[in-house]
């Protein structure tokens, strides 16, 4: 869609692939400002840009000042099946804030997501989200004003790998091992089970969900096959975890991506098994480091595991809401 700029001072242009070092550029110009970190890279927007679903001149823009000095950037996800679940991110660099254009984009966004809303399903609720740090009160009051409301909270958990990690302990009759290539479906399959119990869930197309789990996992510049795990039983996949030796953070920094255990082979250890797993591997591999993000009122009470395992919170995101249209709610909201 067209974004319009009132200010004659500013103009406006969608995102080309050339443009990914500025962006990410601006990013982390941002995140350096409130988390002393990186978020992206220019090779992870490149192919967060790939994700089925995300058109870049459709789905993004661009702003610059007169004197063409990229100063704003915006973007909406969601373009995909079943159109309920869509996300916004907007960025503004420092020396151009109050100016009106983390409006403008925010305003960009919200109408972008009332177009991809008119391919859900009747009758079905559409929200748009917009996840910011809690320690920007610019951005937070922003949104508020703006209409958006906060839902839920989502904690960025980190562990110092220098100190000892605890041994790996599983139940009798099960066994952990790296995942193979050719089980890569087998592993989206049990994400999906074992995700239905995660707040804001909805269920996708098979096919149309692995391809953009191909996207955001095999095809992430940070990929590394050695460090997906899998714990079997009797040779039922029951739980797995997929992690990078590095991420956007720093080469010494793991990521733990997933984490998923189906729920009836719950309560037996073997998601602690994964994590502390998963932790000694990446120590092994130069890490200084891991973290993850979870939701901080976690249906199955992830966030007192990783507590467990010596992981603390160091950032609190805001998840905002924005009505784009009332219906039925799809999302997994309990565990009934």
């Amino acid at each position: 869609m067209k974004f319009n700029l009132v200010n004659p001072k500013f103009h406006s242009r969608p995102t080309t692939e050339k443009d990914a070092e500025q962006v990410a550029a601006l990013l982390n110009l941002c995140s350096q400002e409130l988390i002393g970190k990186d978020e992206f890279s220019a090779d992870e927007l490149r192919n967060d840009w790939q994700t089925p679903g995300f058109n870049l001149t459709s789905d993004s823009v661009m702003i610059f000042n007169d004197q063409d000095k990229f100063i704003a950037y915006g973007d909406v996800w969601g373009a995909s099946e079943p159109y309920t679940r869509i996300y916004s991110w907007v960025r503004v660099h420092p020396d151009f804030r109050g100016l009106g254009l983390g409006t403008a984009l925010n305003e960009w966004t919200a109408t972008r997501a009332g177009e991809i809303a008119k391919k859900a399903p009747d009758g079905v609720q559409v929200v748009l989200n917009s996840f910011v740090n809690r320690r920007d009160k610019a951005a937070v009051d922003l949104l508020e004003n703006l209409g958006f409301l906060p839902a839920r909270y989502s904690w960025i958990m980190e562990i110092d790998l220098n100190r000892e990690i605890e041994s790996v302990s599983l139940p009798e009759g099960f066994n952990l091992r790296i995942v193979k290539k050719d089980e890569y479906d087998q592993i989206y399959q049990l994400n999906r089970d074992a995700f239905k119990d995660h707040w804001g869930y909805i269920e996708t197309p098979f096919e149309e969900g692995y391809r953009v789990f191909l996207n955001q996992m095999v095809d992430d510049p940070f990929y590394n096959p050695d460090f997906w795990y899998v714990v079997e039983h009797q040779g039922t996949k029951v739980g797995m975890v997929i992690n990078s030796p590095a991420c956007s953070y720093g080469e010494n920094y793991g990521w733990l991506h997933l984490v998923g255990v189906r729920r009836e082979w719950r309560k037996q250890g073997l998601g602690k098994a994964l994590i502390l797993h998963s932790f000694n591997e990446l120590k092994k591999a130069g890490c200084s480091f891991a973290g993850l993000s979870v939701d901080s009122q976690s249906l199955t009470g992830a966030t007192r595991l990783y507590e467990d395992v010596g992981m603390e919170t160091k950032e609190v995101y805001v998840r905002f809401e924005k009505m784009i249209r009332d219906g039925e709610d799809l999302r997994t909201t309990d565990l009934t």
